[in-house]
């Protein structure tokens, strides 16, 4: 039987050391905290896809909602955009 995986082994590792801490950091969804652990192609991407959000939240069709969209689009709808 082996280890487990790289993330099942920094999962049990954490809490002593700093690296598997990163390790599992970089296995999580996009967020702006994990934003760095991209590759440049994939930040150049969410940057675009932030973009849309902010165009989509100051357009005439979310005008009532807009910082509601700026707020909620980088939670709800970047994760699954960069999946």
């Amino acid at each position: 039987t082996g280890v487990g995986t790289p993330l099942e082994v920094a999962q049990q590792l954490s809490a002593k050391h700093a690296s598997a801490a990163l390790v599992i950091q970089a296995a999580s969804p996009w967020s702006p905290q994990t934003h760095h652990l991209w590759s440049k192609v994939a930040r150049k991407h969410a940057v675009g896809v932030l973009l849309i959000g902010h165009l989509f939240a100051e357009s005439a069709f979310a005008l009532r909602d807009v910082q509601a969209i700026k707020d909620l689009w980088p939670i709800f709808v970047m994760p699954h955009a960069m999946s």
